[in-house]
């Protein structure tokens, strides 16, 4: 059995201290009215179409083992964001942090210069790209391997 993909097209909300987890892909709807004020972790691919997405006051864990991809037409928005997975990340949409951001591990990769990865305030001090990247985080290294890995696997 293939992952499970969970779509929102109505008015969700997550909230309270218990865990939600989507073992699998999430897709958020034209249609839907999806906030998180709890604590979300997704194993899978975001697709999100819902235009004016808020953060929330929640946290989203993006925990998956394989390349989790971000897509649809509008930004996916989330407030506190963790960064897990030693695939990575493909950004076709923008990621738009408005908390804090803790990075685990991987490689976040934007598929175009219009697609980055955009930090709030709070969450943009103290990351810097590595020479040659965007300058909105379009590909940037999450991880432990040494700075000249880091620059090979950055000019692929």
């Amino acid at each position: 059995m293939g992952p499970v993909t969970s779509t929102n097209s109505g008015s969700m909300t997550i909230s309270g201290a218990s865990p939600v987890v989507i073992t699998g892909n999430f897709v958020n709807t034209s249609s839907g009215a999806w906030t998180n004020n709890g604590d979300l972790t997704i194993t899978g691919n975001i697709t999100n179409d819902q235009a004016g997405l808020t953060p929330g006051t929640g946290i989203t864990r993006l925990a998956g083992t394989a390349v989790q991809t971000i897509a649809g037409g509008q930004p996916f928005v989330t407030n506190n964001l963790t960064l897990t997975n030693s695939a990575g990340y493909t950004l076709n949409q923008s990621l738009q942090v408005a908390g804090a951001a803790t990075f685990t591990n991987g490689i976040v990769t934007a598929t175009t210069s219009s697609t980055p990865m955009i930090f709030g305030s709070p969450a943009r001090r103290g990351i810097q790209p590595y020479p040659g990247c965007f300058p909105r985080f379009n590909h940037f290294y999450i991880g432990s391997e040494s700075s000249a890995s880091k620059r090979r696997q950055l000019a692929r």
